[in-house]
């Protein structure tokens, strides 16, 4: 990668980038681990760009036909991202088998047939990260829409975060509690009835239905000592978004039948004009936090999102813990180092 947290503004990732190294840490963009040899070393290999030293800030270009380097480490932390379970990736191939039989029982004309006549159609589901899902999350390939897909096992178009996961689930969520989502005509219907204002409706002239739409609410990292990064969406005049409307939604988490439309009604009209606003191309003024305001932040957020007092009372115990006695890793790497000594 050209950048270390590559999904923030340059900005905030150069920010996180001169912490980490005046903290002692040399971040190496651009570079390959491509063996480990043995518990405590590994060889390393450039693949064009720069890297930057610990401490003094110096930058090095390095181009590919550079010789491998051998590193030494402590312990090797091994970040290989999300991989599909088994039961979604069984589900895919069971819609894709569905899909086939059905496409070769069928004439072209779209009538049912003894015999098969045709050749087999690309894969309803081809993604290799989870199930493709339209824009209700339900599961493509299933005439009657009757499967739901959400958070990482979900190819939706959004980004696999915890963020992203949360929306979906209270969409969905109020979607299956009042039966908006169970009434609308199933995606075999090429055609759907329209609502006034466009969306897809339960019935002609019905109730508009409208897709799931991820509303990005920020990004935040923790970058050590006490310090972290964030980017923030703050409400927007254009949008027309009460003040702290927006706002709440970052500190405290709203429960699925406390943010009805008719519980609350300044929410469902700061939703409605926000949609209005995200239709017309305006986006959420953003703002970036860095340092202790940053962690204070992050740490905020955090615990809010907590759902339980006996998880927040845990919490709490354990910063105050590392607070006062710092953390174990930093006592398990003290005791690395003196069993080092001793050889």
């Amino acid at each position: 990668m050209p950048k270390i947290l590559s999904p923030f503004p340059s900005e905030l990732s150069s920010h996180a980038k001169a912490h980490l190294e005046s903290l002692g840490v040399q971040v190496r963009c651009q570079t390959a681990v491509t063996r480990v040899e043995g518990p405590t070393s590994a060889t390393i290999k450039p693949l064009g760009g720069s890297t930057s030293g610990g401490g003094g800030g110096v930058t090095k270009q390095v181009t590919k036909e550079e010789e491998t380097e051998s590193l030494e480490f402590g312990a090797l932390v091994w970040a290989a991202g999300i991989g599909t379970r088994p039961v979604v990736r069984n589900l895919a191939e069971a819609v894709n088998a569905q899909a086939a039989l059905s496409s070769l029982s069928e004439k072209p004309s779209g009538k049912p047939s003894g015999k098969p006549s045709g050749k087999p159609k690309k894969p309803v589901q081809s993604s290799p990260r989870g199930v493709e899902v339209d824009g209700y999350l339900r599961v493509r390939g299933l005439d009657d829409g009757s499967v739901f897909a959400l958070g990482d096992c979900a190819v939706s178009g959004s980004p696999p975060t915890a963020q992203v996961a949360a929306q979906q689930g209270k969409w969905l969520g109020r979607g299956l509690r009042d039966g908006s989502l169970l009434a609308l005509p199933p995606p075999s219907v090429k055609a759907p009835p329209k609502a006034p204002g466009g969306g897809a409706s339960r019935e002609p002239g019905g109730e508009k239905v409208d897709p799931f739409r991820y509303q990005d609410m920020g990004k935040m990292a923790y970058i050590g000592d006490k310090a972290a990064i964030a980017q923030v969406a703050l409400p927007s005049k254009e949008l027309g978004a009460p003040p702290m409307s927006m706002l709440r939604d970052h500190l405290w988490w709203r429960g699925l039948h406390g943010a009805d439309a008719g519980a609350n009604p300044a929410t469902a009209a700061a939703a409605d004009s926000e949609s209005k606003g995200a239709a017309a191309g305006v986006k959420p003024v953003e703002r970036n936090l860095t340092g202790g305001a940053a962690f204070a932040f992050w740490r905020g957020v955090y615990f809010s999102k907590l759902l339980s007092g006996t998880n927040r009372l845990a919490v709490a115990t354990d910063w105050l813990r590392a607070e006062l006695f710092g953390r174990d890793v930093a006592v398990h790497q003290a005791q690395m180092h003196r069993r080092a000594s001793r050889k």
